[in-house]
């Protein structure tokens, strides 16, 4: 049972997302829906900030930081993704690289730490020269992610772009005139519908394993997307989809 039906209120000949007034209902900020992306992009470009200082320095210490790296990425990308026709174009392309680059760099860290705390124990005989071999991978996957990091935070190079892109976004915000439900509805909410419709596609493929890789990444970039929105999308059983979004990935 998919409860995306509030948001794909109905759809012309050509398929595409039609989205109402009425469907949505928006409670929108104060000031204007760039207020919303600049706290939604606050918030998560200084989380993968912070993570990948820990990610980078303190990695023997807990190997949940490298999962909260990829984490607060994922939520980073996918909220650049959700508010892109808000921002300057060379900024989300700077933002975009280098999330994607710590995505990577962060992925194989991640494979080898379960493959470490996980897999090892069940590996009988060959656990002894498995232990070995996979903590010297963990170890040399390891210098990309402190190669990123030691960039990206040369003269607080990562904060500073953070910054420009606010004050960027604020500027725009000041001088928008139109509506702010217009703005909402033309500018975001169809980058929202766009994430449902990908869910609603990917259900209807056959759960091979490439189908089902695509369905969990549809499912997770929905998820991010929503909870972004949770501030803004009142009445609209969006922690319910949240929710829902979670036990169809784990699935």
């Amino acid at each position: 049972d998919f409860n995306a039906r509030w948001i794909l209120n109905n759809q012309t000949a050509e398929g595409s997302i039609v989205v109402e007034h009425e469907t949505v209902a928006m409670k929108i900020f104060e000031t204007s829906v760039e207020e919303l992306a600049c706290s939604v992009l606050t918030d998560s470009l200084t989380s993968v900030r912070r993570w990948l200082k820990r990610a980078a320095r303190e990695w023997t210490e807990d190997d949940e930081f490298v999962h909260q790296l990829r984490v607060s990425a994922r939520r980073g990308l996918s909220a650049l993704n959700l508010f892109e026709t808000l921002l300057p174009e060379s900024e989300v392309r700077w933002f975009r690289k280098n999330l994607k680059a710590i995505l990577q760099a962060a992925g194989r860290t991640r494979d080898l730490d379960v493959l470490i705390t996980m897999q090892l124990r069940r590996c009988g005989k060959a656990r002894k020269i498995l232990a070995k071999q996979w903590r010297a991978d963990r170890v040399a996957a390891q210098e990309p992610l402190v190669t990123l990091y030691r960039k990206l935070n040369h003269k607080d190079r990562f904060e500073k772009h953070v910054q420009l892109l606010i004050r960027k976004l604020k500027s725009v915000a000041e001088d928008r005139e139109d509506d702010p439900r217009f703005v909402c509805d033309k500018r975001i909410l169809p980058q929202f519908a766009g994430l449902c419709h990908a869910v609603v596609n990917a259900l209807g493929n056959e759960a091979d394993v490439r189908s089902l890789h695509e369905l969990r990444i549809a499912v997770k970039r929905l998820r991010y997307a929503a909870t972004s929105l949770l501030p803004v999308l009142q009445g609209q059983k969006v922690p319910e989809m949240v929710k829902s979004m979670e036990g169809l990935q784990t699935k």
